[in-house]
C-alpha cells in the first residue's frame, strides 16, 4: 500500500477493478511522484488481442479506477516483461524502463492465486506454494483491503482497552452488504460508538466510573476510527471526531493507571493538542525516559493511545502522544510541522 493525500491506497482494490473490464489482459497500479513530489496512483496495463488502447478505453478504465473511490491515471503497454506477473518486482530493469515502481501486483491470475493457498504441480500432483505474492494479513473484507486494514485498526486496539471484538464483529456484520461505501462505514462505526458512549455515560451517572471509563475509552476509538476514512471531512465527521476526542478526555478523568493529562504543547504562535501520559517508575525517585509518540497525517493521538502506550508506561516511560490530524480538522498548524 501507498500513501495518496494522507490515505491509504491498496493497489489490489485499483487494480481488481481494472481486471474486472473484459478488455484487461494484465494490470499493474503503482504509486508515481507528480512534479510537486507528491504520490499519485498510476495504472499499467496490458489489452487483450483486438482491443485498441483508444481514448474512450483509457477514459473507461479510469471511471473503473474511480468506481474503486480513488483517480488513477491509466497507461497502455503492448507487453509486460517476460518474466511471469508472480516474480516481478520493483528492481526489475524492464519495468523501470517502463516507468512502473514498486509493483505489487499484476494480472487476473495473480489475483486469484493470491487468495490460494496451494496448487497441484505438474510433477506427481504434490501441491506446493504459488508463486504469487500471498495476503498474510487478516482480511475480514476479502473484497476490499482498505476496509480490512481499517477493521484491523480496530482489533487490533482491543488488548489495550480501545475495543471490544463483539462490538467490531457486529459493525462488520452490518456492513457487509455495503462494501466500499465510506459513507456507510462512517455511519456504522458512528452508530456503535454512540452506542457504547451512551452506556458510559449511563455507568458514570450510576457512580460506576470505572466501567463507564471503559467504555468510553472504546467510543472514543470507534468514533475516529469511523471518521478516518470521509474524504472530503463534513461537518457531520467532524462532530464525530471531537466527540472521539472528548470521550476519551472525559474517560481520563475516572482512570487512575495510567494516569492521562491532556495539555497543550505550544509551537510557533500556536499550539498542539497531546496527550501526556505519566509513566509509573519502576524506581522509586529519579528521572524516567520520555518518548513522543507523533504518527501520520491520517491516525489520530486518541487512537495511539491503544497502540501500547499502557505497556510503554508500565515500564517506566512516560509518553505525550501527539496527533498530527489536528491541522486537517480543527486548526492549521505551520506549514513547517506538516512537513515534518
Amino acid at each position: 500500500m501507498f500513501k495518496v493525500n494522507g490515505m491509504w491506497v491498496s493497489p489490489f482494490e485499483v487494480e481488481a477493478a481494472l481486471a474486472s473490464h473484459e478488455a484487461v489482459l494484465e494490470a499493474a497500479v503503482v504509486g508515481k511522484e507528480d512534479g510537486d513530489g507528491l504520490v499519485k496512483p498510476k495504472a499499467f496495463i496490458v489489452l487483450k488481442n483486438g482491443y485498441a488502447a483508444d481514448e474512450q478505453l483509457l477514459e473507461t478504465l479510469a471511471l473503473a479506477c474511480e468506481g474503486a473511490r480513488r483517480s488513477v491515471e491509466v497507461s497502455a503497454l503492448d507487453r509486460y516483461p517476460a518474466r511471469p506477473a508472480a516474480h516481478r518486482d520493483r528492481q526489475d530493469p524492464a519495468l523501470q524502463a517502463a516507468g512502473l515502481k514498486a509493483v505489487v501486483t499484476a494480472s487476473r491470475a495473480c489475483h486469484a492465486a493470491a487468495r490460494t493457498r496451494t496448487r497441484t504441480s505438474n510433477e506427481g500432483g504434490m501441491p506446493h506454494m504459488h508463486a504469487a505474492q500471498e495476503e498474510l494479513s487478516f482480511t475480514y473484507f476479502p473484497e476490499n483491503y482498505r476496509w480490512s486494514h481499517g477493521l484491523l485498526i480496530g482489533l487490533n486496539m482491543a488488548p489495550w482497552g480501545g475495543a471490544e471484538i463483539g462490538e467490531i464483529n457486529r459493525i462488520g456484520l452490518r456492513l457487509k452488504n455495503r462494501v466500499g461505501d465510506d459513507n456507510a462505514w462512517f455511519r456504522e462505526w458512528a452508530r456503535e460508538a454512540r452506542t457504547v458512549e451512551d452506556r458510559g455515560r449511563e455507568r458514570i451517572a450510576d457512580g460506576r466510573t470505572l466501567s463507564g471509563a471503559q467504555y468510553l475509552q472504546r467510543a472514543s476509538a470507534y468514533y475516529h476510527v469511523g471518521e478516518r476514512f470521509l474524504q472530503p471531512k463534513s461537518k457531520e465527521g467532524l462532530d464525530a471526531y471531537m466527540r472521539g476526542v472528548d470521550c476519551l478526555r472525559e474517560a481520563a478523568r475516572h482512570i487512575r493507571r495510567p494516569r492521562l493529562e491532556h495539555v497543550e504543547i505550544p509551537y510557533e504562535g500556536t499550539s498542539i493538542p497531546a496527550i501526556y501520559v505519566h509513566a509509573e517508575p519502576v524506581k522509586s525517585g529519579g528521572k524516567v525516559p520520555a518518548m513522543v509518540f507523533f504518527d501520520g497525517l491520517d491516525v489520530t493521538k486518541e487512537i495511539q493511545y491503544f497502540k501500547g502506550v499502557s505497556d510503554l508506561v508500565a515500564r517506566g516511560i512516560a509518553l505525550p502522544d501527539r496527533g498530527r490530524t489536528r491541522k486537517r480538522r480543527e486548526h492549521p498548524l505551520p506549514q513547517s510541522l506538516s512537513a515534518s
